[in-house]
């Protein structure tokens, strides 16, 4: 209902006056309800704008804090990898100096065990040689040979003779010297001093192998030097134990215990030599990788 519905209504109503008192109370009612409807809806509408930009700008603020947080989320992620790839490069860098430094330390070894190795065996098969030399020339002292009648030799077949053997000129010129008229009275003095040249070369050949052997300890095997050291000893012994018994001078009762020494260094020096090829050819064939 409008107003000039409301007025025509109440006319019709109370009339007079009375009616126009009731058309202004009306009139101011329904004025007064518009009013307030239109006032209320404005506020309404204003507020609603009002919370519609409040909520904009909020969501503009949360979409700027979000973007500025992914921005430095993102900054701080760049700069972590830029860390972690700068320490795995260090650590890629690290290993591969530690990589290169084993392998040119193991080139290094191989190289030095190579020459080792050439050197060892090189010096395994002279060393045993050295010592066969010595042990053949020990035996020989009292082994089966044929010795020569100097008392039937003139004297141009003794100077042969003795120096064939390698005795030096200057003794040869002294036994043959007079040899045609003396050799009955020199018979025993050249025997002896033969017997003590033999002594000397038989000395030297051991002294050789000895020298040998201490000389290239660097090269040798702790097994291979404790054998060596075994022969030296037996060897050694071995030699003055022939001399003593092929001179004359020893006492009687001396001559038993020698002779066991003898016998002794009889049996054991070919069973030390034998030990000794035996733990040669060993390391010779399987090498002593111990040493790298």
């Amino acid at each position: 209902m409008n107003v000039s519905e409301f007025t025509q209504a109440a006319l019709a109503y109370v009339g007079g006056g009375t009616a126009l008192l009731a058309v202004a109370w009306g009139i101011s009612k329904v004025m007064s309800k518009s009013f307030l409807d239109q006032y209320f809806k404005k506020k309404l509408e204003d507020h609603k704008g009002e919370l519609q930009k409040s909520l904009e700008d909020k969501k503009h603020e949360l979409q700027k804090a979000l973007e500025d947080k992914k921005f430095e989320l993102q900054n701080s992620l760049e700069d972590k990898k830029h860390d972690l790839q700068a320490t795995l490069e260090d650590k890629k860098h690290l290993l591969n100096k530690v990589a290169d430094d084993n392998k040119f330390d193991i080139q290094r070894k191989m190289q030095d065990f190579n020459l080792y190795s050439v050197q060892r065996h090189n010096i395994y098969p002279e060393i045993y040689a050295l010592y066969l030399d010595a042990d053949g020339y020990a035996r020989r002292m009292m082994g089966y040979r044929e010795v020569p009648d100097y008392k039937r030799y003139s004297s141009k077949e003794l100077e042969y003779s003795l120096k064939a053997k390698g005795i030096p000129d200057i003794k040869v010129e002294d036994f043959i010297n007079d040899w045609d008229q003396v050799r009955s009275v020199r018979i025993k003095e050249l025997n002896e001093y033969i017997r003590h040249f033999e002594f000397q070369e038989n000395m030297e050949k051991f002294v050789i192998a000895r020298n040998k052997f201490s000389r290239s300890k660097l090269f040798l095997s702790e097994e291979v030097i404790s054998i060596c050291e075994e022969l030296n000893k037996a060897i050694r012994q071995y030699l003055y134990v022939t001399q003593d018994l092929l001179n004359g001078e020893v006492e009687p009762r001396d001559r038993g215990e020698l002779r066991q020494k003898y016998l002794e260094g009889e049996e054991n020096i070919p069973k030390i030599i034998m030990s000794l090829e035996t733990q040669m050819k060993k390391e010779l064939t399987v090498g002593d990788y111990n040493r790298l």
